[in-house]
C-alpha cells in the first residue's frame, strides 16, 4: 500500500445507491461546487479560488483519533447531461470521484468510481509527530505494527484507515445525494 514516491498507492473504488429522483435533479447537485462540501462533510474550511476552483481541506481521522488535514483544490465537471458528473481533487489529494447516473423511471441508479492518493508526505509527518509510542494507542499501533510485520507496518495501518475513512465518506456523501435529491 505504501509506495517510496511523494504519494501514497490509488485508493480506488466503487459505492452505488438508487435514488428516487430524476438524473437531471441528481445532476444539478452533483454539478455545483458549492454542494462538495454538503455531500462530503470531511471537506471544509471552502473558499472560492477562481474559474470555479475552490480550496479547502479535507479531514481524514486515522484509526478514528488523529485528524490529518489534506490541502486542495476542487472542480466538478458536467461531463455528460444528466448522466455524468466528475469531481476532481488537486493539492495534497490527488484524483477524482466520477459520478455515473443511469435513469430507471422515476429512479436513478448512482455509482460513484473513485480513484485518488495522498500526499505522503502529509502521511509521514502524522506518524512521525502524531503517533503515539506509549501509552494505550501507542501500545495497540506498536502490537498491531508487530503482528503485521514492523515499523512498515504502522505506515500500512495509518493508510489502510486512511483508505477505509475514505471509502465511508463517499458512502455517506451517497447517503447525503440521496437526502438532498429526494428532498429528504
Amino acid at each position: 500500500m505504501a509506495t517510496q514516491t511523494g504519494w501514497t498507492t490509488n485508493a480506488a473504488f466503487e459505492e452505488q445507491i438508487d435514488i428516487a429522483a430524476r438524473p437531471g435533479r441528481i445532476f444539478a447537485i452533483l454539478d455545483d461546487p458549492r454542494n462538495v462540501p454538503l455531500l462530503i462533510p470531511e471537506i471544509s474550511n471552502v473558499e472560492p479560488s477562481g474559474n470555479d476552483v475552490y480550496k479547502a481541506v479535507y479531514t481524514v481521522k486515522v484509526l478514528g483519533l488523529v485528524p490529518l488535514n489534506f490541502s486542495l483544490t476542487y472542480n466538478v465537471a458536467g461531463d455528460r447531461y444528466p448522466e455524468q458528473v466528475t469531481l476532481y481533487f488537486h493539492g495534497n489529494v490527488e484524483g477524482m470521484i466520477r459520478w455515473m447516473l443511469t435513469s430507471n423511471g422515476n429512479n436513478t441508479h448512482v455509482v460513484a468510481h473513485a480513484d485518488y492518493k495522498f500526499a505522503r508526505q502529509i502521511v509521514d509527518d502524522v506518524l512521525k509527530n502524531n503517533v503515539p509510542n506509549g501509552g494505550p494507542l501507542g501500545g495497540f499501533m506498536q502490537g498491531m505494527a508487530g503482528i503485521a510485520g514492523g515499523a512498515s507496518s504502522q505506515l500500512d495501518l495509518v493508510l489502510e484507515s486512511i483508505f477505509t475513512k475514505s471509502r465511508d465518506d463517499v458512502r455517506q456523501a451517497l447517503k447525503n445525494l440521496k437526502a438532498r435529491s429526494e428532498g429528504i
